[in-house]
């Protein structure tokens, strides 16, 4: 039952508790289901004051809903009307909708506040990339440790606290999900093919594999990252579903130092990525 597990239930949230919550706020109900939620990025370091994370959910109908995580870690004083400003740095894609503030933050309390991105006219929907500038607000009230209310006669005084900028990545669209037969879905794919080759920074193929499996958001299958005998080459196959129900399977292949001059592998070459995109 619904409530079997509730006593042990302090834990970490699963997701589906998470998405409960964003459920009941009435201002997201017109927005229907949440696509995926995307891991929480950190926009502040671990040792400040005052610590924030941003987890993005993206909404079946374009909307996402920016969920920012605040943890004061000040013990004299307790946080009210919490919120964060979040500016567009690339006007067009996104509109900043509704803000919903947190009512107050006591020491060691993590609450969340939440900011709605909605299309921009025009736009049907956009799927990034864009980049948001964000700066936490809130009203400060002083008082004795380990006190969780505040006298009636202490008055608060507004703080803004500026923040890494935030990232909405074309990846934040796309979930994860493995076929049981890569192969047989790559050859079975009736859809579109498209090629693409690209120059990457990298010396090392781990690295590389790393980067471009994190930057495409998608499910690693057949076991992982297929390393060649020379440690040069590698392959990674990779499915996923994007926003809107698109399956979609990528066969990357990367290669190191094969440019033609020889070949030593780590002379500066780069990485050849040639990736195959079929939907």
């Amino acid at each position: 039952g619904a409530g079997a597990g509730a006593g042990a239930a302090v834990a970490v949230e699963s997701q589906a508790e998470k998405h409960a919550k964003l459920y009941e706020i009435p201002q997201f109900a017109a927005h229907g289901r949440i696509f995926r939620s995307a891991p929480p990025a950190a926009l502040t370091e671990s040792e400040t004051e005052y610590t924030v994370s941003c987890t993005k959910h993206i909404f079946e109908d374009g909307a996402v809903v920016l969920e920012f995580k605040v943890c004061n870690t000040i013990d004299s004083q307790i946080l009210k009307d919490v919120s964060v400003s979040v500016t567009p740095l690339d006007p067009g894609s996104y509109e900043v909708g509704e803000t919903l503030p947190a009512a107050q933050a006591l020491y060691n309390d993590a609450v969340s506040t939440y900011v709605m991105l909605e299309c921009a006219e025009g736009e049907e929907s956009p799927v990034g990339p864009a980049s948001f500038g964000c700066e936490l607000h809130f009203t400060v009230y002083d008082i004795e440790v380990g006190e969780t209310e505040v006298e009636e006669d202490i008055e608060g005084y507004p703080e803004e606290y500026t923040l890494e900028d935030l990232e909405v990545l074309t990846s934040d669209f796309m979930a994860k999900v493995s076929v049981p037969d890569f192969r047989r879905s790559w050859e079975g794919t009736e859809g579109g093919e498209v090629v693409e080759k690209f120059a990457l920074q990298f010396n090392d193929l781990t690295q590389a594999s790393a980067a471009v499996i994190d930057f495409l958001g998608m499910q690693v299958c057949d076991g992982g990252v297929q390393m060649g005998k020379s440690n040069y080459k590698a392959m990674i196959h990779l499915s996923g579903v994007f926003f809107g129900g698109v399956s979609v399977l990528a066969r990357a292949a990367l290669s190191i130092g094969d440019g033609g001059s020889g070949g030593t592998g780590g002379g500066g070459e780069g990485c050849g990525l040639k990736i195959a995109v079929r939907s």
